[in-house]
């Protein structure tokens, strides 16, 4: 069994007031968040639900540096998030693994663009593939070779492979098959549980939230805020068995209705 080990650490990732607006080629100004304050502890998974254009992506994005905020305060350990962080790793809908490179060599990429030690950090990726992603054997393979999921296991290796202070993931199994959709659920719980990694996940699925997350964040429709920042308080390591529970049932119908009543699931 895990806790969550926020219960003992401080906050790795500080959120106060934040908001984000655009303007238009009209010269409209679009409020796509608005008041947004929350703090993910260190080794914490947490996981973000809301309905189709209510931020979720936007706020990924500004986490990774990849979009600046319009307002408020961001602290990724007590320092302030302005630009691309080399101590966060991102991992996407689409595996963008490079189609010329073999899996080692694509999980290796953010080693070698942050010019890293190769030596030291080829080491590391052949436990992440391994003994952690289940890849062991599939190495110099390419991409073309590997199913979808498997794809999906090697870009998480790559988000975790230079030892990232959170992880980022915007919707990473979207474009599976319901069948390998839930195995990839058991199997990111099973490789968070042995990374003991921060992840921030998006998604539109609220069994998938509910079965890999200690926190759940709703947010309403646009602009986007949190509702409710919902602790599920369920066993580790769960099975897919527990999402037929009543428990389990209880939270995900709460999140429903919530999500019903502020504009819709996805």
């Amino acid at each position: 069994m895990r806790s969550s080990p926020a219960q003992a650490r401080g906050p790795i990732l500080d959120v106060r007031g934040l908001h984000k607006s655009y303007h238009t080629q009209a010269g409209d100004t679009v409020l796509a968040l608005t008041d947004t304050s929350f703090q993910i502890g260190d080794g914490e998974f947490v996981a973000v639900v809301g309905p189709s254009g209510c931020g979720k992506s936007t706020l990924l994005k500004i986490f990774a540096g990849l979009l600046p905020r319009s307002g408020g305060d961001l602290f990724l350990h007590g320092e302030p998030i302005t630009g691309p962080r080399s101590d966060v790793g991102v991992v996407f809908q689409d595996s963008v693994l490079l189609p010329w490179l073999t899996i080692v060599e694509n999980v290796m990429l953010p080693v070698r663009i942050q010019k890293l030690d190769v030596a030291h950090y080829k080491e590391r990726a052949s436990d992440l593939l391994g003994r952690i992603s289940g890849l062991s054997g599939f190495e110099e393979r390419y991409p073309n070779e590997l199913s979808g999921g498997m794809k999906q296991r090697a870009a998480i290796c790559r988000g975790l492979i230079h030892d990232p202070a959170i992880l980022l993931m915007d919707e990473p199994f979207g474009a599976l098959d319901a069948m390998t959709r839930e195995r990839m659920n058991a199997e990111l719980q099973r490789i968070w549980m042995e990374s003991k990694k921060t992840i921030f996940l998006i998604t539109h699925s609220i069994g998938e939230a509910v079965f890999l997350a200690d926190r759940v964040l709703v947010m309403s429709d646009r602009p986007g805020r949190i509702v409710e920042d919902l602790r599920i308080d369920l066993p580790r390591p769960r099975s897919l068995d527990d999402m037929g529970s009543d428990k389990f049932g209880v939270y995900a119908n709460h999140i429903r209705s919530l999500l019903n009543a502020k504009g819709g699931v996805d």
